[in-house]
């Protein structure tokens, strides 16, 4: 047991250290590297879980490292208005399978640790304060400008709730031009 507490506690500690190495402040060191951050932004998000009708908020970032691929370090926190007290630090991988057109549709999974501090005021046998989970999912997020909206709808495997997710997105580096104008693709 004691073991089984440690690992989570090994593995959360790594997901916060690589979403705090990994920042857009840091994007500029890997620009020549083969891991090449193209461009980036932060932002809030408002999620409503569905299950227990209960709302969070948070806030994330998008490091684009291909045309079709992306990350998102992020962290989110239902404060308790309902039902659930927790907080999640993770990050997920984004594919977006619309990068030339105004709006882009990905798929993504997201994997998260969770801090749930009311556990204990709940029956279920899987309640513990410290919690693995994995969100597959589906988003739309504008592949355009400075302000970027976007929204997902993600399903937790492991209380079997879903989730819906809006937010805006601040690329600084696109914030100089009115318009997008993307290089040609040969």
């Amino acid at each position: 047991m004691k073991w089984k507490l440690n690992w989570k506690i090994s593995l959360a500690a790594l997901m916060v250290w690589a979403c705090m190495t990994v920042t857009p402040a840091t994007a500029q060191r890997y620009r020549k590297s083969s891991f090449q951050i193209r461009e980036w932004g932060i932002g809030p998000e408002l999620i409503f879980n569905f299950t227990g009708r209960e709302l969070g908020f948070g806030g994330r970032a998008h490091l684009y490292v291909g045309r079709y691929l992306f990350f998102s370090p992020e962290v989110t926190f239902f404060p308790g208005f309902r039902y659930y007290k927790e907080l999640y630090v993770g990050a997920g991988a984004h594919y977006n399978t619309t990068p030339d057109s105004k709006w882009g549709l990905y798929g993504m999974v997201n994997l998260s640790w969770n801090r749930w501090f009311n556990y204990d005021e709940f029956v279920t046998p899987k309640a513990k304060p410290h919690n693995l989970a994995v969100e597959p999912g589906i988003g739309i997020v504008k592949n355009r400008g400075c302000l970027r909206p976007f929204g997902e709808l993600r399903y937790n495997w492991k209380w079997h709730e879903g989730s819906i997710r809006a937010g805006l997105l601040f690329f600084f580096g696109n914030c100089q031009t009115k318009e997008f104008c993307p290089p040609a693709k040969l």
